[in-house]
Protein backbone atom coordinates (compact mmCIF):
# COMPACT_ATOMS: atom_id res chain seq x y z
CA UNK A 1 0.00 0.00 0.00
CA UNK A 2 1.38 3.52 -1.13
CA UNK A 3 0.53 6.32 1.60
CA UNK A 4 0.52 9.45 0.87
CA UNK A 5 0.38 12.41 3.81
CA UNK A 6 -0.37 15.83 2.39
CA UNK A 7 0.13 17.68 5.93
CA UNK A 8 1.17 21.20 6.59
CA UNK A 9 5.08 21.34 7.67
CA UNK A 10 6.04 21.43 11.25
CA UNK A 11 8.91 24.63 11.70
CA UNK A 12 12.03 22.60 12.58
CA UNK A 13 11.26 19.64 11.04
CA UNK A 14 13.67 18.55 7.88
CA UNK A 15 11.43 19.82 4.93
CA UNK A 16 10.44 23.06 7.06
CA UNK A 17 14.29 23.57 7.28
CA UNK A 18 14.77 23.10 3.60
CA UNK A 19 12.00 25.46 2.79
CA UNK A 20 14.29 28.36 4.54
CA UNK A 21 14.63 29.76 7.86
CA UNK A 22 10.92 31.93 7.19
CA UNK A 23 8.84 28.94 6.76
CA UNK A 24 6.28 28.72 9.28
CA UNK A 25 2.58 27.36 9.29
CA UNK A 26 0.02 29.84 8.44
CA UNK A 27 -2.31 28.14 11.41
CA UNK A 28 -1.41 26.52 14.49
CA UNK A 29 -1.63 22.85 14.51
CA UNK A 30 -3.75 21.73 16.55
CA UNK A 31 -3.28 17.63 17.90
CA UNK A 32 -6.22 15.26 16.48
CA UNK A 33 -6.43 12.09 15.27
CA UNK A 34 -4.48 12.04 11.57
CA UNK A 35 -7.34 11.33 9.55
CA UNK A 36 -5.53 9.09 7.11
CA UNK A 37 -4.40 6.91 10.02
CA UNK A 38 -8.80 6.93 10.73
CA UNK A 39 -9.36 5.69 7.44
CA UNK A 40 -6.46 3.18 7.37
CA UNK A 41 -7.91 1.70 10.49
CA UNK A 42 -11.45 1.80 9.89
CA UNK A 43 -10.34 -0.52 6.22
CA UNK A 44 -8.31 -2.26 8.79
CA UNK A 45 -11.89 -3.26 10.62
CA UNK A 46 -13.63 -4.16 8.29
CA UNK A 47 -11.19 -6.38 6.72
CA UNK A 48 -11.46 -8.21 10.03
CA UNK A 49 -14.91 -7.97 10.03
CA UNK A 50 -15.21 -9.44 6.40
CA UNK A 51 -12.93 -12.98 7.46
CA UNK A 52 -14.68 -13.33 10.74
CA UNK A 53 -18.47 -11.87 10.30
CA UNK A 54 -18.84 -11.76 13.73
CA UNK A 55 -20.95 -9.12 15.46
CA UNK A 56 -18.15 -8.22 18.15
CA UNK A 57 -15.89 -7.42 14.90
CA UNK A 58 -18.71 -5.39 13.28
CA UNK A 59 -18.90 -3.19 16.12
CA UNK A 60 -15.15 -2.40 15.98
CA UNK A 61 -15.89 -1.44 12.36
CA UNK A 62 -19.05 0.39 13.33
CA UNK A 63 -17.29 2.25 15.82
CA UNK A 64 -14.78 4.01 13.30
CA UNK A 65 -17.95 5.88 12.26
CA UNK A 66 -19.93 9.11 13.67
CA UNK A 67 -23.18 8.40 14.81
CA UNK A 68 -24.42 10.97 11.88
CA UNK A 69 -22.37 9.55 9.34
CA UNK A 70 -23.47 10.38 5.69
CA UNK A 71 -22.77 7.66 3.03
CA UNK A 72 -23.15 8.40 -0.45
CA UNK A 73 -22.24 5.76 -3.29
CA UNK A 74 -23.14 5.74 -7.12
CA UNK A 75 -23.23 2.51 -7.44
CA UNK A 76 -27.03 2.15 -7.48
CA UNK A 77 -27.34 6.30 -6.60
CA UNK A 78 -26.85 4.81 -2.38
CA UNK A 79 -27.53 7.40 0.40
CA UNK A 80 -27.91 7.15 3.73
CA UNK A 81 -27.10 8.86 7.17
CA UNK A 82 -26.35 7.38 10.18
CA UNK A 83 -24.87 3.94 11.13
CA UNK A 84 -27.84 2.34 10.37
CA UNK A 85 -25.97 3.33 6.42
CA UNK A 86 -23.34 0.92 6.76
CA UNK A 87 -25.67 -1.90 8.14
CA UNK A 88 -27.92 -1.24 4.74
CA UNK A 89 -24.72 -1.11 2.70
CA UNK A 90 -23.03 -4.16 3.92
CA UNK A 91 -26.04 -5.92 3.96
CA UNK A 92 -26.91 -5.67 -0.13
CA UNK A 93 -23.15 -5.75 -1.07
CA UNK A 94 -22.67 -9.54 -0.16
CA UNK A 95 -25.64 -9.88 -2.11
CA UNK A 96 -24.76 -7.87 -5.11
CA UNK A 97 -21.26 -9.23 -5.42
CA UNK A 98 -18.55 -11.65 -4.26
CA UNK A 99 -15.16 -9.83 -3.30
CA UNK A 100 -11.97 -11.40 -4.02
CA UNK A 101 -10.41 -8.65 -3.62
CA UNK A 102 -10.78 -5.12 -1.54
CA UNK A 103 -7.04 -3.46 -1.25
CA UNK A 104 -6.81 0.86 -0.11
CA UNK A 105 -3.93 1.42 -2.94
CA UNK A 106 -2.82 5.49 -2.55
CA UNK A 107 -4.50 7.72 0.00
CA UNK A 108 -4.02 11.44 -0.12
CA UNK A 109 -5.36 13.76 2.93
CA UNK A 110 -6.06 17.74 3.69
CA UNK A 111 -6.72 18.46 7.15
CA UNK A 112 -9.63 16.14 7.86
CA UNK A 113 -10.20 15.05 4.25
CA UNK A 114 -9.00 12.04 2.59
CA UNK A 115 -9.23 10.99 -0.89
CA UNK A 116 -8.41 7.56 -1.63
CA UNK A 117 -8.00 4.61 -4.73
CA UNK A 118 -9.48 1.49 -3.83
CA UNK A 119 -8.05 -1.63 -6.01
CA UNK A 120 -11.52 -4.18 -6.06
CA UNK A 121 -12.07 -7.40 -7.99
CA UNK A 122 -14.69 -9.72 -7.77
CA UNK A 123 -17.85 -11.01 -9.51
CA UNK A 124 -21.56 -9.97 -10.02
CA UNK A 125 -24.04 -12.16 -8.22
CA UNK A 126 -26.69 -11.45 -10.95
CA UNK A 127 -24.87 -11.80 -13.81
CA UNK A 128 -21.78 -13.89 -13.20
CA UNK A 129 -19.20 -11.79 -14.62
CA UNK A 130 -15.88 -10.68 -13.19
CA UNK A 131 -14.97 -6.98 -12.50
CA UNK A 132 -11.52 -5.67 -11.78
CA UNK A 133 -12.04 -2.00 -11.48
CA UNK A 134 -10.32 1.13 -8.67
CA UNK A 135 -12.89 3.10 -6.77
CA UNK A 136 -12.36 6.26 -5.49
CA UNK A 137 -13.26 7.45 -2.02
CA UNK A 138 -13.63 10.54 -0.20
CA UNK A 139 -13.88 10.68 3.75
CA UNK A 140 -14.30 13.34 6.39
CA UNK A 141 -13.12 12.57 9.73
CA UNK A 142 -14.31 14.31 12.81
CA UNK A 143 -13.09 13.88 16.35
CA UNK A 144 -11.38 10.54 15.56
CA UNK A 145 -14.18 9.05 13.32
CA UNK A 146 -14.76 9.40 9.50
CA UNK A 147 -18.18 11.41 9.51
CA UNK A 148 -18.77 11.68 5.41
CA UNK A 149 -18.16 9.03 3.19
CA UNK A 150 -18.19 9.14 -0.64
CA UNK A 151 -17.88 6.55 -3.00
CA UNK A 152 -16.88 6.94 -6.54
CA UNK A 153 -17.69 4.51 -9.16
CA UNK A 154 -17.29 3.84 -12.87
CA UNK A 155 -21.14 2.96 -12.90
CA UNK A 156 -20.89 2.55 -16.96
CA UNK A 157 -18.68 -0.27 -15.90
CA UNK A 158 -19.87 -1.62 -12.63
CA UNK A 159 -24.12 -1.28 -13.01
CA UNK A 160 -24.17 -3.71 -15.79
CA UNK A 161 -21.67 -6.44 -13.77
CA UNK A 162 -23.60 -5.62 -10.61
CA UNK A 163 -27.57 -6.06 -12.23
CA UNK A 164 -30.62 -4.10 -11.41
CA UNK A 165 -30.08 -5.20 -8.04
CA UNK A 166 -31.31 -2.12 -5.59
CA UNK A 167 -30.44 -0.98 -2.24
CA UNK A 168 -33.39 -2.39 0.00
CA UNK A 169 -35.48 0.94 1.07
CA UNK A 170 -34.16 3.03 4.35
Amino acid sequence: MVSLSLVPEVPGTPSARAAGAGARLSRPMRTAPDATAVLQGAYGALGTYLASRSPEDWRAFEECFAEDLVWESNINRFEDTGRRALQRFFAWLPEAYDIRQLEPTLFAAEGSRVVFTVHITGTGKETAQAFDTTLVHLATVREGKVALFKEVVDTAYMNPILGPRAFPPG
